[in-house]
């Protein structure tokens, strides 16, 4: 196979022959590169960055394109099995965070009624004086407790946390009640686990017998059931959308336990919608079902790996 470099793909724009396909007759928005642009662009110092996003918690492996010393394009890596080369618009938006015109560089504080958008640059100190100010305003006019310390989630709560009791108010509050805490510490009662997640991230990097890793694509999960969880819109671990989809089309039967019936319940193969909060019955229910009905002597029945 011949192989094609940089160079030559230029030169070939540059000439912009019959041999380019005619991009015009396509509606793509090209144009032909001088011999001149085509000398300026082989000249560019380009090379790839791999870091990992943090536009949001999912933290997706990145490849930042870096021309000349600026970040000018982030893409999915490849090599990462977590989002295997995609990349959203938020993350690809990251750009924004260094280069944006808008972007916030230091403290402000508004001078104007609220919506107007007036602002005036001040230092760390006046901010954090303004803060402080505001605070006790409110505790001298209403008390401690009319403040909400809200940290939402455990992995940064305990810093915020100590300002609001040190503050003085009792609500100090996070939502890892209903998310990762319960996920991490019913698995560790039950089992010691950390956390269980359904086998769908793919590709997955196997060990072969040569040594060698190699990328499995496929799917062996034969059923997913989700409690309470909607992948499809509300989920940081972003391989459980495409996963579950890539292992229903393997075969995989979805089961989705919800009171609401959510996008994920509405691609599920069942929809179990019972009433909030009896959760624990269904699942003793199914407990029960499976400890009476097992039998080692009947394939179709044999519930319990021993």
């Amino acid at each position: 196979m011949t192989s094609i470099s940089r160079r030559d793909v230029l030169k070939t724009g540059a000439l912009g022959g019959a041999g380019v396909f005619a991009a015009g007759a396509f509606g793509l928005p090209f144009r032909k590169v001088s011999a001149a642009e085509a000398e300026d662009l082989l000249k560019t110092q380009q090379k790839f960055v791999y870091t990992a996003d943090v536009m949001c918690p999912a933290e997706c492996g990145i490849a930042v394109n870096v021309v000349d010393g600026v970040a000018s394009a982030v893409y999915g890596n490849p090599r990462v099995p977590y989002n295997a080369g995609t990349m959203c618009a938020k993350g690809c938006a990251g750009l924004q965070m260094v280069y944006s015109p808008t972007r916030i560089k230091y403290p402000m504080i508004r001078v104007g009624e609220r919506g107007e958008g007036k602002f005036k640059r001040v230092s760390w100190d006046e901010a954090i004086a303004f803060i402080a100010d505001k605070l006790t305003s409110i505790k001298k006019r209403h008390g401690a407790e009319s403040v909400i310390m809200d940290s939402g989630d455990v992995t940064d709560r305990d810093t915020y946390w100590r300002l609001g009791f040190g503050f003085g108010t009792p609500h100090c509050t996070e939502h890892g009640a209903i998310c990762d805490t319960p996920r991490r510490h019913g698995p560790k009662l039950m089992f010691g686990g950390k956390r269980v997640e359904p086998d769908v991230m793919r590709p997955v990097l196997v060990r072969q017998a040569d040594g060698t890793l190699k990328n499995d694509f496929s799917y062996k999960t034969k059923l997913i059931i989700y409690t309470g969880w909607n992948p499809f819109t509300a989920t940081r671990i972003n391989y459980e959308s495409r996963g579950t989809v890539g292992a229903k089309q393997a075969g995989a039967k979805i089961v989705v336990v919800d009171p609401a019936f959510t996008n994920t319940a509405a691609k599920a193969d069942q929809w179990l919608p019972i009433r909030p909060g009896t959760d624990a019955d269904l699942f003793a229910f199914m407990l029960r079902y499976i400890l009476e009905h097992h039998s080692d002597s009947d394939p179709k029945r044999r519930y319990i790996d021993w």
